[in-house]
């Protein structure tokens, strides 16, 4: 399947990445550096031939609630000096996250300034083009950091870079929300509101944060809202 190895940003343990694909016979990163080698042609059926690992887990006890395996607590706060983080807790068995969504709004809700989203299915808001990629995650958004396998509870954590807020923080004037919203590959959710930062900057208002959050779309995962 593959070699196991400890390299990475955030590598403090013996780790192996893989992904599931039906139908061809090469990675991702082959399939990227090798575009028209046989080994890589899935036009006979015509999608993207990966698949979320989870789907492969015996999926009878997760269908039998509506509601999400999934748990949420925060680890730490985040303010213009310290990421925020999140636990996230699933049981082995169980183990179907597949989405997080992360959204930063003015206090009454009106107005949407900075979003980013992970999500394994469409794999977006992270470059798994190359293992060496994956394994030095971009920081200046949301990004997980993996937890050892120590417990019978699948765990990962949730980290939420100052960086956004200190950006934000040089558009906008005034209390800001921020929510975690995660699914699995049921689509079923689980949400939770951190606590509310107030920005000061006499300069701005959240009429230059609509402007932000107007350009800000599925299609391009929060970046232009972070690059203002």
């Amino acid at each position: 399947l593959g070699y196991v190895g400890q390299t990475g940003a955030f590598a403090s343990y013996p780790h192996l990445h893989f992904e599931v694909r039906v139908g061809v016979l090469c990675s991702l990163e082959f399939q990227i550096d090798n575009p028209q080698s046989s080994l890589c042609n899935y036009s006979d059926f015509g999608f993207d031939p990966h698949v979320h690992p989870t789907l492969l887990l015996n999926q009878d006890a997760a269908l039998t609630s509506t509601a999400s395996n999934i748990t949420l607590t925060v680890l730490n706060q985040l303010d213009l000096n310290q990421d925020g983080s999140v636990l996230l807790e699933m049981p082995y068995q169980l183990t179907f996250l597949n989405r997080v969504e992360y959204s930063v709004v003015s206090v009454d809700h009106s107005v949407e300034v900075y979003r980013h989203v992970l999500d394994y299915n469409l794999r977006a808001g992270f470059n798994a083009n190359s293992t060496s990629e994956i394994d030095s995650p971009d920081t200046t958004n949301i990004y997980f950091r993996p937890i050892p396998f120590r417990t019978p509870i699948y765990q990962m954590e949730l980290v939420i870079p100052s960086s956004i807020l200190r950006h934000l923080a040089t558009k906008c004037n005034g209390t800001l929300s921020h929510n975690i919203r995660v699914l699995d590959t049921f689509e079923r959710a689980v949400s939770m509101q951190m606590a509310d930062i107030h920005v000061t900057n006499s300069s701005a208002s959240f009429s230059t944060c609509v402007s932000l959050a107007t350009n800000c779309t599925d299609a391009c995962i929060g970046d232009p809202c972070l690059n203002g």
